[in-house]
C-alpha cells in the first residue's frame, strides 16, 4: 500500500516537473508577447505622434498657403478695380474731352467771334468765314403751304420753303434759328391765318407782321418782302375779321413798300375737306400766285419789237407756270 502510494507521489511529481517546464515555456512566450506588445505600442506612439505632427505641418503648410493664396487673390482683386477706376476715369475724360470739342466746333461754327485750336493746342479767337447759304428765294409760312413743293417751283433749288404748323406771325423769325440763309432776291411771309382765331385785332396782326418782317429781312438780307394775303376760311365764322385784316395788311406794305399777293380768289372750291387747309387746285393756284411775284411781268413799251419780245417773254413764263402747275397736281396725285 506503501509503495504504490510512493510510486503515485512520484509520478505527480514527474507531472509536476513536465507542467512546470511548460508553464516556464508558457511564461517566456507570454513575456515575449508582451514585450513584443510593448515594441509594438511603443512604435504606435512614435508612428501616432509622427502622423500628428505630419497632420500639424501639414495643416500649417494649408493654412499658410490659403492665407496667402487669400491675400493674393485680393491683391489681384485691388488690382483689377484699380484698372477699372483708372480705365473709367479715362474714359470719362476722353468722353468730357470730345464733348467739350464739339461745343467748342459748334460754337465756332454758328458765331462770328469764336475760337480755334493753334499749333499749341490753345484756344485763340478768330474770325468765321463760314458762309450762309445763299438761295434766291425763300418762302416762310404755316400749315396752310403745307403741300407746296418749292422743288416744282425752281428745277435749280433757288427756293426754298420753312413752314411751321400752327404758326403765328410773331413765330415768324423764330423759324430760322440756328439757319444762316442769304435771299438774294426775295423773301416771301404767308402767315395769319391762325391769329385770326386769336383775340389779334387786324391792328395787332399788323403790328407784328411789321416786327417780324424786319427781323427775318435783318436775317436773311432780302432785298425784297412779299407779303401774301390770309386765305378765307370756313371753319370759322372769321371772313370780315380776316378782309380787314389783308386790308391793313396791304397798306403796312404799301407804306414799307412791300409786295402784296391778293389771294381773295382762292374761294371755297379751292379748299379741302378741313375748310382751313388747300386742296390740289388751292396750292396750285397758291403757288403760281408766288411765282407771279418773284418773276414779275416787265411793263409793256412803245417800243414794237420790245413788246413782242415782253409778249413772248409772258408766254413762255406761262406755259411754265402752266407745266409747273401740271407737274404739282401729278406728284399730288402720285402721293
Amino acid at each position: 500500500m506503501e509503495d504504490h502510494t510512493f510510486l503515485s507521489s512520484v509520478k505527480q511529481c514527474e507531472g509536476c516537473t513536465i507542467l512546470s517546464e511548460e508553464v516556464k515555456e508558457l511564461r517566456k512566450t507570454v513575456y515575449s508577447v508582451l514585450r513584443r506588445l510593448d515594441d509594438l505600442s511603443a512604435k504606435s506612439k512614435q508612428n501616432e505622434a509622427a502622423l500628428e505632427q505630419k497632420f500639424d505641418d501639414t495643416y500649417d503648410v494649408i493654412k499658410d498657403g490659403v492665407l496667402n493664396n487669400g491675400h493674393s487673390i485680393k491683391a489681384i482683386k485691388d488690382k483689377i478695380k484699380n484698372s477699372e477706376d483708372r480705365l473709367l476715369q479715362k474714359f470719362n475724360s476722353i468722353h468730357n474731352s470730345k464733348q467739350k470739342d464739339a461745343e467748342e466746333s459748334n460754337h465756332a461754327l454758328n458765331h462770328e467771334n469764336t475760337v480755334e485750336r493753334n499749333n499749341k493746342g490753345q484756344w485763340t479767337k478768330f474770325q468765321n468765314h463760314k458762309k450762309p447759304k445763299e438761295v434766291k428765294t425763300l418762302i416762310i409760312g404755316d400749315s396752310i403751304m403745307k403741300d407746296i413743293d418749292p422743288k416744282l417751283m425752281s428745277a435749280d433749288g433757288s427756293i426754298i420753303k420753312k413752314s411751321h404748323p400752327g404758326g403765328k406771325l410773331e413765330d415768324m423769325s423764330s423759324l430760322l434759328n440756328n439757319c444762316e440763309l442769304k435771299c438774294k432776291k426775295s423773301v416771301i411771309i404767308h402767315m395769319g391765318t391762325n391769329n385770326i382765331t386769336s383775340n389779334d385785332s387786324p391792328t395787332d396782326m399788323a403790328l407784328k407782321l411789321t416786327t417780324e418782317i424786319e427781323k427775318v429781312q435783318s436775317l436773311t438780307q432780302a432785298p425784297r418782302v412779299i407779303v401774301s394775303g390770309i386765305i378765307h376760311r370756313k371753319d370759322v365764322k372769321a371772313n370780315l375779321k380776316i378782309t380787314e385784316a389783308n386790308k391793313q395788311l396791304k397798306q403796312i406794305c404799301y407804306e414799307k413798300k412791300w409786295k402784296f399777293i391778293d389771294n381773295e380768289r382762292i374761294d371755297d372750291s379751292r379748299l379741302n375737306s378741313s375748310k382751313l387747309h388747300l386742296n390740289k387746285k388751292g396750292s396750285a393756284y397758291l403757288a403760281s400766285n408766288f411765282l407771279k411775284k418773284i418773276n414779275p411781268n416787265t411793263r409793256r413799251s412803245s417800243d414794237r419789237s420790245s413788246s413782242k419780245a415782253k409778249s413772248g417773254n409772258f408766254q413762255q413764263q406761262n406755259s411754265l407756270l402752266t407745266a409747273l402747275v401740271q407737274n404739282f397736281l401729278q406728284n399730288q396725285d402720285h402721293r
